[in-house]
């Protein structure tokens, strides 16, 4: 049987997704707890390689397991073996040829931010002194939306191909609360904390949003730091109808991290 799950993390104390030797990792420990009741050594694969404090509502990952496995028997034996920082949200039977990682169509990110600081809080939503220009920020999201080189907005050497398309790129203020959400066809390493922290500096008239023009043209960026990694949630990814889907965004998705 494959099966595909969906994984909730808080990533505070996670050194990202994938395995590390000696490192604590998601990875590590969905494989760990799935030796327990596996038959055999067990191999996840998930859809996006998150960074270490990043979270998530909505990795998607699939194994595969030899006995018959009741679903929602397999979530709770899953869930009964992992730490209290990762559960299996849900379980669905996955094609054959389903694959987390390569079958998928596009992923989308949400980041949190707060203008109204909370300790309670402080590792899932990043603190802003001053509320951004939000006419700014919505008009340089837009300028994004669509297919381009993201090298700029991507670190250095990570990945050889850096055209993304895309979809969506929007924020939304709730109240002290401001969430990014950004839909694309793929991302590279550190992409949407670089564009998060990009558009925010414009809003903030630190530069003119010309800027991403010269980015996007593969001209030398300024100096712009991403947004730390602990506002981040991998909110949900998308597969083709055929595969099981879901084919397109579902709102639920961000319902999660609207709180």
């Amino acid at each position: 049987m494959r099966l595909k799950f969906r994984v909730w993390y808080d990533g505070t104390d996670f050194l990202g997704w994938q395995i590390q030797p000696n490192l604590r990792t998601v990875e590590g420990e969905l494989i760990a707890a799935l030796n327990k009741i596996s038959e055999r050594e067990a191999k996840i694969y998930g859809a996006g390689r998150t960074d270490a404090g990043v979270h998530s509502t909505g990795q998607i990952a699939h194994c595969d397991v030899v006995r018959e496995w009741d679903l929602q028997e397999f979530q709770v034996a899953l869930n009964s073996n992992l730490p209290k920082d990762i559960f299996i949200n849900e379980v669905q039977l996955a094609a054959p040829n389903f694959h987390a990682r390569y079958s998928a169509t596009s992923r989308t990110y949400v980041y949190r931010c707060t203008l109204q600081y909370n300790p309670l809080r402080r590792n899932f939503e990043y603190f802003l002194k001053r509320l951004p220009d939000l006419d700014k920020l919505q008009e340089s999201l837009q300028y994004l939306v669509g297919t381009f080189d993201f090298q700029a907005f991507i670190q250095y050497g990570s990945d050889p191909d850096t055209i993304c398309t895309i979809y969506t790129a929007k924020c939304e203020l709730d109240r002290n609360n401001l969430r990014f959400i950004i839909h694309a066809d793929r991302f590279g390493w550190k992409m949407v904390r670089k564009i998060v922290g990009t558009c925010l500096a414009i809003s903030y008239g630190r530069f003119p949003i010309s800027i991403l023009q010269k980015m996007l043209q593969g001209e030398k960026e300024p100096k712009i730091a991403p947004v730390p990694p602990h506002g981040l949630f991998l909110a949900g990814v998308t597969y083709p109808k055929e595969l099981g889907g879901p084919p397109e965004l579902l709102e639920q998705w961000f319902e999660a991290t609207n709180w």
